[in-house]
């Protein structure tokens, strides 16, 4: 039965460690879900750890740490510090934690805090499914051995936390004594088994049972040591009934049933010896002592009864305390409207602290004051209107500023703190306030008050402090959320400008499309956007919304000087303007009747050119820094758009310009190339027949009037034959360029093959004559062409080649082939090449590179290869080396579907 008994017991305490583990673990989630680390704001996330760490009295530090293990945040030094590495007694759990997303206990080793040993619980810190973080808290070991040690168990008692290597973590007695291991006996069973009892010698050679329990989750060990004759003296007594009862249902009853029992069982013993002489006939040897013996077993028995009672109580008090603690906490994480979570924060203080007023207290800005929230016993009127001194006279403000508890029993018996008016009209006479958020940015005070003297416990305050522990946290989800909802909107506004800016919208869009929101965001009654006419020494409203509606530009006019220091404002630096301070006017008059007392003048620059300005009013100064970074930023942004929007104006005007100098001008061109057209098919029909008649008589003189001749008169006549030849050749090319231009194109499929052997036939003679060969590669068999034109064009192409081959000898290539979206044709040669300088020059009318005795020809054919490329949407051009050929290329587009 005592076997049994010890192991039950140690059981409970193995069980209640796993639900502190658990606990603990439950705690470090929560604050790994801050939104301070959603946005990368270590500092804050910092200051909200420090304010978790304070509620729970054993941790130590708390530590951030990235995926390599590099500590990024430690708790007991200022944020920004050099931070210690991390310990090598985490590395192999750190590494199973990230690889299994599991939460870890540590073993026992030195935490890097005042150097003491301790451990250290972590859990993983996910988002989108992705371990991002580990976050650790340091767990001290001395801290968990107070707790340990108001369990009230007897001296000769121990409890033991151990890890898993043996080593003590916590223990209810010697706390200098946690370096040490466990005896090797404990050592050897605990290894072995789960749980057990067994009985050693101690260190004082006085056996004791020592009982065990492992943690089948975190496998650390809970062991109770007892002296055997401690344990064994009540065994044979129905007391021991009141020990396993104890046991099984609280720790800290069942302990303490033990110490009374040990005691009062010797009395008991002295009594039953006593009555059992007497009924033996016997004289009592001890009488007198019996009666007072049996004085005092009656009252230590009261006495122990009452402390049960007491401890009873206490342990019901802190589970009722801990259940509604738990219960708000998840109301609060599960989120809701805050006005009811404050409410019923404060409802949870008044029912479980039975106090007749609660009062939860925001700090205004400017931290002269705070105001009511929240309360219970308080009118409704006076929630969110009344307000107190902050000031270190008064208990709230005292709190503030030393971050602690103040406890005042009586406020009549105390001179520490004047008593108000409204404390005196209702009567209070005690309160305990904490404060309400961190050290760097508190929040406010929850403050509990009784109307007849009452000093509040210790344990009461660290139950509201609890409470407002929550509610800071609560408080700063809500302004991190708050945060990113205005940021949120910033990025907006700013969007908002970029996506006019890319719609090339009108300044007066940009500034309508902006100013209703920037006027929301920054919670202000009038926003404005105005541009300057520094030449004219005026102001004009672009756009501007009040409290209703908005006015859009062309808008109001007034004198430049209303806008502040204008060389301010030129180097970048915003005007505060107070409304009563300008001079009287009515411009200055019209201000004043806005109801508005203040402006702020943020500059709009366009490089150094000052364009205009973002104005904001309000009832009253001065502007906060974030709303002067807000209207800055969207200045920024509208210079720019207003710029831009401006310069696309202009170019647009430009371009408009020029486009329409562009049509006067393509259409004189057209019309001059008509003309120009025109008097070239006219003189080269017109000069047709003079040439025919010159011709014609030079003929008839050399057939008739031939012997009349002498050498001379014979020379001159040929060369009148001769030139007039090259005349009408040259009139017959003008008259295909001509026709090229006036000739409808009218495109269809064109087989290459049949019409280049059609042309290749009016050279065979030629050709043959020279031995001349040709070598054809149609890749693409077929063109979408106008066909006399592609006829034309490539009959040119292939007298050229003819022309410039060798004298004997030579090979003329015909290729075709698909170029991306067009077909392109090639004619190469083996002939004299030419310089590429002259590339352009030969593709012109009338452009030769060589004398008419060495290569005839009139310059046209190439003109007309380039006409028609270019009328087809391609183009024409070569490549050439002197002595080693040329190739010319013809590009038209590629027909519809593939050859």
């Amino acid at each position: 039965g005592v076997e049994r008994e010890l192991l039950r017991a140690t059981r409970a305490v193995g069980a209640a460690l796993d639900d502190y583990f658990d606990a603990t673990i439950r705690n470090l989630q929560d604050l790994a879900t801050s939104e301070h680390l959603d946005l990368g704001r270590l500092r804050e996330f910092h200051a909200q750890a420090l304010r978790v760490q304070t509620a729970h009295e054993e941790w130590l530090s708390l530590s951030l740490f990235d995926l390599s293990g590099q500590r990024l945040l430690y708790t007991p030094e200022p944020f920004g510090a050099p931070l210690p590495p991390r310990p090598g007694a985490m590395a192999e759990r750190f590494r199973a934690l990230v690889e299994n997303r599991q939460p870890a206990v540590s073993d026992v080793f030195m935490l890097p805090a005042r150097k003491r040993l301790g451990f250290s619980i972590a859990v993983p810190v996910v988002r989108d499914e992705q371990v991002r973080y580990v976050l650790s808290a340091g767990i001290d070991g001395v801290a968990l051995t107070r707790i340990l040690a108001r369990q009230r168990v007897p001296e000769d008692w121990t409890l033991f936390l151990i890890d898993r290597q043996q080593a003590v973590a916590a223990r209810s007695r010697a706390p200098e004594r946690l370096e040490e291991t466990v005896s090797a006996s404990l050592a050897a069973r605990a290894r072995g088994d789960a749980a057990g009892v067994f009985r050693e010698g101690g260190k004082d050679g006085d056996p004791r049972y020592v009982a065990f329990s492992r943690s089948p989750r975190f496998g650390w060990t809970t062991s109770l040591a007892a002296p055997v004759a401690a344990v064994d003296a009540t065994a044979t007594r129905p007391l021991w009934t009141v020990l396993g009862v104890g046991f099984g249902v609280v720790l800290a009853g069942a302990l303490l049933a033990i110490w009374a029992g040990r005691h009062v069982d010797r009395s008991v013993q002295r009594i039953v010896a006593e009555a059992d002489r007497l009924g033996r006939g016997e004289t009592p040897r001890q009488v007198p002592s019996l009666i007072r013996e049996v004085g005092e077993l009656s009252g230590s028995l009261v006495a122990a009864g009452r402390e049960r009672a007491r401890v009873d109580d206490d342990l019901r008090n802190q589970a009722s305390r801990q259940a509604a603690l738990a219960e708000f906490g998840r109301r609060a994480l599960a989120g809701g409207d805050l006005d009811r979570l404050m409410s019923d924060a404060v409802t949870l203080v008044a029912e479980t602290l039975r106090a007749e007023f609660v009062a939860l207290l925001e700090q205004l800005p400017d931290g002269a004051a705070l105001r009511l929230r929240a309360g219970v016993g308080v009118p409704a009127e006076m929630i969110g209107v009344f307000t107190l001194p902050a000031n270190a006279q008064t208990p709230s403000g005292q709190t503030i500023r030393s971050q602690e508890p103040v406890f005042i029993a009586d406020t009549r018996q105390q001179s520490d703190f004047p008593v108000p008016p409204y404390v005196r009209e209702r009567g209070i006479v005690s309160s305990v306030t904490v404060v309400v958020g961190g050290a760097e940015a508190p929040w406010g005070v929850l403050g509990a008050y009784a109307t007849r003297p009452r000093a509040f416990a210790r344990e009461e305050g660290t139950f509201l402090q609890a409470v407002a522990n929550a509610l800071g946290v609560l408080m700063e989800r809500s302004r991190a959320e708050q945060e990113r909802a205005r940021y949120a909107e910033r990025l907006e506004i700013l969007h908002e400008i970029d996506r006019t800016l890319i719609a090339n919208e009108a300044p007066v869009a940009i500034a309508e499309a902006v100013l209703w929101r920037l006027r929301d965001l920054l919670g202000v009654p009038r926003a404005i956007v105005n541009l300057f006419d520094l030449a004219a020494g005026e102001v004009e409203w672009l756009a501007a919304v009040g409290r209703k509606r908005m006015r859009l530009g062309p808008g109001i006019r007034y004198p430049l000087w209303l806008a502040g220091d204008i060389e301010a404002l030129r180097r970048g630096e915003p005007q505060l303007i107070e409304v009563s301070s300008l001079p009287a006017g009515p411009d200055a008059d019209a201000l004043r009747a806005s109801g508005l007392r203040v402006y702020l003048v943020v500059p709009m620059l366009a490089g150094s050119e000052l364009i205009g300005s973002v104005s904001i009013g309000r009832e009253q100064g001065p502007f906060p820094e974030e709303m002067v970074g807000i209207a800055k930023e969207v200045a920024v942004q509208l210079a720019i758009a207003i710029t831009q929007a401006r310069l696309h104006e202009q170019v647009r005007g430009q371009a408009l310009e020029l486009e329409k100098r562009v049509e006067e001008r393509t259409r004189e061109l057209e019309e001059a190339n008509r003309e120009m057209e025109a008097f070239t098919y006219t003189v080269s029909h017109d000069l047709k027949a003079p040439l025919r008649g010159l011709v014609g008589f030079a003929h008839a003189l050399d057939e008739d009037y031939a012997d009349g001749l002498d050498d001379t008169g014979r020379r001159y006549l040929a060369t009148i034959r001769d030139s007039a030849t090259r005349m009408g050749q040259l009139i017959d090319d003008l008259l295909r360029y001509a026709r090229v231009e006036r000739r409808v194109t009218e495109r269809r499929l064109v087989l290459l093959k049949p019409m280049l052997d059609q042309l290749l036939a009016d050279f065979t003679g030629e050709m043959d004559a020279r031995h001349l060969t040709v070598t054809e590669d149609l890749a693409v068999s077929e063109v979408m062409a106008e066909r006399e034109g592609l006829r034309e064009a490539l009959a040119n192409l292939l007298s050229n080649a003819v022309k410039f081959s060798p004298a004997r000898g030579g090979t003329i290539s015909v290729r075709s082939y698909r170029d991306g979206d067009r077909v392109v044709i090639a004619v190469g040669d083996q002939g004299i090449g030419f310089d590429m300088t002259y590339h352009d020059r030969i593709f012109g009318i009338f452009e030769r590179l060589h004398r008419q005795e060495e290569y005839p020809g009139t310059g046209v054919g190439l003109a007309i290869v380039r006409k028609v490329a270019e009328r087809h949407g391609g183009r024409a051009w070569a490549d050439s080396e002197i002595g080693r050929g040329s190739v010319f290329y013809f590009a038209v587009p590629s027909p519809r579907r593939p050859s």
